[in-house]
Order: structure tokens, then C-alpha cells, then sequence
């Protein structure tokens, strides 16, 4: 954000406004010189010279300011005083601020005048000649200078004669450089981006709204585009559109007032209007300070009216249908095909600017869009379950055809939704039932979470494994929480829910005696509600699927069981787990195979037993697996002596 006040578009006009800037900014500083010298010296000042030389800043003065508006234009000290509302006197003293640490004469001067080389309220009263008791309001901590944090007062030393310093940020503007104060980290630009037709016009009717009010509300769903269109409607109104993040700002009183005057200042010297998502993670103090103090013109964006202060002018953002989102897509990669446009449409909920982004990273291709937007989509899951980048295949399941079968009918189902629900109308429920839930129930190792990496991978999206044990909370309500979090996090797409320990939250509904029987029965059917209105494909694990209750297993749209391998399948699982590249001396598979272990420990055995081999630099032999096998029995308490057969 170089020198927005000129908004300079090619490097000659930035240089010509840069040095205009740098002669009105001269003249101003000659005319404080001239009277402090008149203060400091006044038996040796000239009454005639004085006033000719007031007479020639004036002129330079004029000249540039001239010379800028020529080009549509103002220079810094114009634009710093219109834009914070200051009188002509705190303009001098931002001015008399300056001086020293600009011009070395000045700072002289001031050191004769005994301020030390810092100048003081009073000195400035003083060379405006104003009244001190009156003109030290200009200092008081509610007017513009203070507020503002423009200058900073000693607030050690008695008013009048307390040194003032100009905030490094205002000196900069002043000469030329308009940039974010780095302490003002909580503030980003907002990208613009193109809207479809219906979000435009409702920018336009939110500019004209807030030409009447500092602020105005947006509320409705994440994806349906909020920040999108708060930053259009603030650059209709000629602001220049951040984003202020109230999870950054401090949740202490004195340092978060701080931060909002940064925010007031910033917003001011460089015409800004903020968006304001009204997130989860912000304090409650923030909250209440972002709707009580405006620091600029504002746009909260929330996915609720509740708590906003009456009068504010509230829009309405409804969810985005399929149809919707794929106008978005196509808008912003207009060379995506309308199926492709669809497809991403169907499984991404993301916002315009988001989805701007992701175009922004990736060429037009679809499959370069939908590895970018599976990449933007996960960061809001990664602190809820742990990632699982799939890379296993269909190969690589070894179980009985009718459950391979069933397992493809999932894949398939997730594959071809948008078809189903948007092109053949089978979404007229509005939403209720879109979600694919599935139960994998099966003894431990028996290949659950194998099975859900091959779904996710052949739907070409990660896995994100929710440990439900950790879900589970003892205080009423806290899981409905903590599941809310996982999906509404989930909602961008982008993943394949996968909530392993299923059996710590689904048992059978008992009779309710007291009022925690009543809220694990309200916890499994908020979860079962959301799954079904979850638009991706969400998976349960279980390894006890006769505890679970009737009622639960039909509101899931598939139920496969994983059964134990027998001998044959276990062969096929050793031959899969012993990479043909690895040296082998006489392993006998069909021995290994009648060890009885499920696939998941046999992968762990075949792991133990090459590291065996490879300590010992010699090749796999079936000593070493049986040996590790005698390890991975006796870890399951199943060990009864002797060595495995």
C-alpha cells in the first residue's frame, strides 16, 4: 500500500508525487523553523524578512498542493488532516513533531528553546499562540491526537511540559509512505473478486445502507460469500476493504483499547473499511468492544443476528445451492466445463474468495483446481483429527467380494451425488438425507480404516480420522460441542469423516433414568442429524456392532461389516505385506497363515520380523515372522506357550 494518496500507477507519477509531496512537506517545515526561531531569538528577527520568508513558504506551499491537484491528488499533511478530522492547530503540532526528527535546524531550535529536542504541549500552544489552559484540551487522552495515537505524550511529566514524539507511522505517511503499522497485525487485506449478479446487487444495497451508518451485518453460512460481498460494498464506497481478525486482538482491556485505536488510526490515514467475521474463537470482551467501538466503517459477518445492537442494518445470505456454486467456479475459472464446474461445486462448499484463491494457485485444469481446493479446505480440520493422506487402493483390500462389492457401491454413491441430488432432484428435502453415513463394523484389524483411505482415495480427497473417544465429554452438552465443531469445520469439503471408537458414543438406548441417560440419547441424535445433513461422506467404526441400537443402524445409508480373515485371505494379506523386493529365504506363507491374527496385526508382524532379518544382515525367513508373531500374540494376551503354528 505505497503512497495511496497519490495512487500512483506507473513509477514517473509515483516519483512526481513523491517529490510535490516532499516540497509541500519543505515549506511546512520552514514555516515551523520560522517560528520557533522568532520564539527563540527575537531580538534577531526581522519583522519584514520574517514576513517575506512566511510569505515565500506559502507560495512553495501553494505551488505543490497545486501541482498535485493538477492530477487529481493531495499531498500527505492535506490528506492526514482531512482523513483524522484535525484542526489546523493539531496539525501544527504533528507538524512541530516532525521537525526535529526531519530537520536537524529544528531540532537545534528546540534545544535552545529548552525543550530538549523534544517539543512539549506548551511549547506548541505557545507558537500558535493559543491560550495554554484551553489549547492543552488538544491533549487530552479522548481527543484525536491521543485517541488517535498519533503522537505519544510522556505520561510521567506534567502536561505542558511533557516531551511529545510523533508515532513512527504518522511521520512515515507524512512523508510518503502509507503502510500498516506492523503492530497491527490483526488487520489483512480483503481480495475482491467477482460476484454473480444476485451477491453484486446486495453489495450495492449494503453500500447504500452504510451511507447512512458506520455499520451493517451480514448474516448467513460461511460458504455463501460474506466477506466477498462486504468487501465489494466497502469499495463502492471508495474504502480500501481489511479484514480484522478479532481471534488475533488481546483479551485484556487496556491492551485490546490499544489495538482498537491502532485500528481507528490505521483505518483512518488509510481509508479503510474492515470485515469483521464474528468467529467462534474471540473473546467475549473483543466481541462486545468490535460492536460498541467502531474504528472504521464496518461490516460484521456472522452466521447469526444474535447479540448485534439494535438499528444495525442486517442482510440475509442464504446457502448456496449446487447450481450456485458452480456459477462461482466457472466465474472464476471460465474455462472449467460446466460438469467439471459441478463437480467441484458438489464437493467444496467455498466461499467466492476462497475459491479465488484456489484459482489464483492452480492452472485452469480441473484436477489441479480440485487438489488445490482440497489442500485450502483441510487447515480447518487439522486441529480436530489427524490427516490421512490416502494411498492405498483397491488392491491392497483383501476381503470377500460381496463386501468389496458393498464397499464400491459407497464410492460410487459419493461419485455421483451431484447428479443424484441436484440434476435428478433427489435434494427436495432441503438437505435432510444428503449426507452419506456409513457403518464399518468389524473385530479390531479387521481393515476399517484401510477400507476408508480406499474410499477417500478413490474419491481423490484426504481422510480425516475423529478419534470419538476424545469427542465424548462427561459434561452435558460438551459433546453436541465438540461434534459441532468437526462438522462445521467440515462443511468447506475437502475430507471423508472417518470417527474411529464409534462404541464410546453409540450403544443401545437404555431406559432414561436421570439426566445424563437423557443427553447421551440427545448426543447420538444430534451426531446421526448431522450426518445425514452433511453433504460429504462421513464413516463410523466399530468393533461391536450387536451393542449398537436398531433405531441408529437404520438412519445409516450403509452398513457393511468387515469380517475376520480366514486362512486363504490371510495369505493374501502376508503376500501384500512382504514387498517383493525385499530379500526372503524360504518363508513359507501358508505356515505364516495359519497364525491367527487379523490383517492389522499381520502388517505389524511382517514389519517386526524384516527388522529381525535386517539386524541380523540376512534375508526374511519365517523364524523371524513367527518370532514376531510370538511378540504380537503375547501383546494380545492370546500367547498359551510355544511357538506359533
Amino acid at each position: 500500500m505505497n503512497a495511496p494518496l497519490a495512487a500512483p500507477r506507473e513509477a514517473g507519477e509515483a516519483s512526481s508525487w513523491q517529490r510535490w509531496n516532499d516540497a509541500h512537506l519543505q515549506a511546512l517545515l520552514e514555516r515551523v523553523k520560522l517560528s520557533l526561531a522568532a520564539r527563540v531569538t527575537p531580538s534577531e528577527a526581522d519583522a519584514e524578512r520574517l514576513a517575506q520568508r512566511h510569505a515565500a513558504c506559502a507560495a512553495a506551499e501553494a505551488e505543490a498542493a497545486g501541482a498535485l491537484a493538477a492530477t487529481g491528488h493531495v499531498p500527505a499533511a492535506v490528506a492526514l488532516q482531512e482523513r483524522c478530522g484535525l484542526s489546523s492547530f493539531e496539525l501544527d503540532v504533528l507538524l512541530l513533531c516532525l521537525g526535529p526528527e526531519a530537520d536537524a535546524e529544528i531540532a537545534t531550535l528546540l534545544a535552545r528553546a529548552g525543550a530538549a529536542g523534544r517539543p512539549t504541549p506548551g511549547l506548541a500552544a505557545l507558537l500558535a499562540g493559543r491560550g495554554l489552559p484551553s489549547a492543552l484540551l488538544a491533549f487530552a487522552p479522548t481527543a484525536r491526537l491521543a485517541s488517535l495515537r498519533l503522537v505519544e505524550i510522556d505520561p510521567a511529566s506534567p502536561l505542558a511540559a511533557a516531551p511529545m514524539r510523533l508515532a513512527p507511522r504518522v511521520r512515515d505517511f507524512l512523508l510518503g509512505l502509507d503502510r500498516l503499522d506492523a503492530e497491527a497485525s490483526f488487520l489483512s487485506p480483503v481480495r475482491r473478486v467477482s460476484l454473480p449478479r444476485a451477491l453484486a446487487l446486495l453489495a450495492a444495497r449494503m453500500a447504500e445502507a452504510l451511507g447512512k451508518a458506520e455499520l451493517a451485518a451480514l448474516v448467513g453460512p460461511s460458504e455463501a460469500g460474506g466477506s466477498a460481498v462486504a468487501a465489494e460494498s466497502l469499495s463502492t464506497l471508495g474504502l480500501l476493504p481489511m479484514r480484522l481478525d478479532g481471534t488475533m486482538l488481546p483479551a485484556e482491556a487496556p491492551a485490546l483499547e490499544h489495538a482498537l485505536a491502532l485500528a481507528t488510526r490505521e483505518g483512518a490515514l488509510s481509508r479503510l473499511g474492515f470485515v469483521i467475521p464474528m468467529e467462534p474463537g474471540i473473546a467475549d470482551l473483543v466481541r462486545t468492544r468490535l460492536l460498541e467501538r467502531l474504528c472504521a466503517r464496518s461490516i460484521i459477518v456472522s452466521d447469526s443476528a444474535a447479540g448485534f445492537p439494535p438499528g444495525v442494518p442486517t442482510f440475509v445470505l442464504a446457502r448456496p445451492d449446487l447450481a450456485s456454486r458452480a456459477m462461482l467456479w466457472r466465474a472464476a475459472a471460465p474455462r472449467l466445463k460446466a460438469k467439471e464446474a459441478r463437480h467441484l461445486a458438489a464437493q467444496f462448499a467455498l466461499a467466492p474468495e476462497v475459491i479465488a484463491r484456489v484459482v489464483a494457485g492452480a492452472d485452469d485444469a480441473a484436477q489441479s483446481l480440485w487438489s488445490r481446493a482440497r489442500e485450502e479446505a483441510a487447515p480447518a480440520l487439522a486441529s480436530l483429527g489427524q490427516r490421512i493422506v490416502p494411498r492405498a487402493g483397491w488392491d491392497d483390500l483383501v476381503l470377500p467380494p460381496d463386501t468389496l462389492a458393498a464397499l464400491r457401491e459407497v464410492a460410487s454413491a459419493a461419485q455421483v451425488r451431484e447428479v443424484v441430488d441436484g440434476a435428478w432432484g433427489f435434494s427436495h428435502d432441503g438437505g435432510r438425507g444428503e449426507g452419506i453415513a456409513v457403518l464399518l463394523s468389524g473385530a479390531s484389524g479387521t481393515g476399517k480404516t484401510l477400507a476408508a483411505e480406499v474410499l477417500a482415495g478413490t474419491l481423490k480427497l484426504d481422510l480425516f480420522r475423529i478419534d470419538l473417544s476424545g469427542v465424548v465429554s462427561k459434561w452435558i452438552g460438551e459433546t453436541e460441542k465438540n461434534l459441532r465443531r468437526v462438522f462445521d469445520a467440515a462443511e468447506a469439503g475437502g475430507a471423508v469423516l472417518f470417527f474411529d471408537e464409534a462404541d464410546a458414543l453409540f450403544g443401545k438406548r437404555s431406559e432414561v433414568k436421570d439426566s445424563h441417560d437423557r443427553y447421551a440419547n440427545v448426543e447420538v441424535g444430534y451426531l446421526l442429524q448431522r450426518m445425514e445433513s452433511y453433504r460429504g461422506l462421513s464413516i463410523l467404526a466399530t468393533n461391536l456392532r450387536g451393542n449398537l441400537d436398531p433405531a441408529f443402524l437404520r438412519r445409516m445409508r450403509y452398513a457393511i461389516d468387515l469380517p475376520y480373515p480366514d486362512e486363504a485371505s490371510r495369505r493374501a494379506i502376508w503376500q501384500r505385506h512382504v514387498p517383493s523386493k525385499a530379500p526372503r529365504s524360504g518363508l513359507d506363507l501358508d505356515a505364516l497363515a495359519r497364525i491367527d491374527l487379523p490383517g492389522g496385526s499381520i502388517r505389524t508382524v511382517a514389519l517386526n520380523g524384516a527388522a529381525m532379518a535386517a539386524a541380523e544382515g540376512g534375508p526374511i525367513e519365517t523364524r523371524h515372522m513367527q518370532a514376531a508373531a510370538r511378540r504380537e500374540l503375547a501383546k494380545l494376551g492370546r500367547l498359551t506357550g510355544g511357538a506359533p503354528r
